[in-house]
């Protein structure tokens, strides 16, 4: 009987560390699966924060060409009035 009590608590600290280590890995793992996700998170924002400055440049742009279009008209009905 006292042999059999033994055993049981020699295995005891075994089982102990390689829960402690499942529950580190685990534990690990979920926290590089957060990094990983609030990477994609933050990867997702900047593509998003580009397209819409591209949108607004390209808004900006347009916008200039029809000004510089609406000048250019101008300046050819001044001349042709004076010719």
């Amino acid at each position: 009987m006292t042999d059999h009590f033994l055993e049981d608590h020699a295995l005891t600290p075994a089982i102990r560390v390689t829960a402690a280590n499942d529950i580190s890995t685990k534990g690990t793992t979920m926290h590089l699966l957060h990094e990983d996700l609030a990477r994609a998170q933050i990867r997702q924002r900047v593509e998003s924060t580009r397209d819409i400055r591209r949108a607004a440049q390209l808004v900006r742009a347009r916008r200039l060409s029809r000004k510089a279009q609406k000048v250019a008209m101008q300046a050819r009905l001044v001349r042709a009035r004076f010719v």
